[in-house]
C-alpha cells in the first residue's frame, strides 16, 4: 500500500534519486548544448 513503505526502502530511494540526478543533470546540458547549435538564436 502507498504511504506504507519502510523506512530503509525509502532512504534507498532517496540514495538512488540523488545518484541519478547528477547524470541526468549531464544529460539536460547536453540536449540544451546540441539544441542550441542547432538552433541559432
Amino acid at each position: 500500500m502507498p504511504g506504507q513503505q519502510p523506512d530503509d526502502r525509502t532512504n534507498s530511494n532517496k540514495e538512488i534519486g540523488f545518484s541519478l540526478s547528477y547524470p541526468f543533470l549531464y544529460l539536460v546540458l547536453l540536449v540544451y548544448y546540441l539544441l542550441s547549435s542547432y538552433l541559432p538564436n
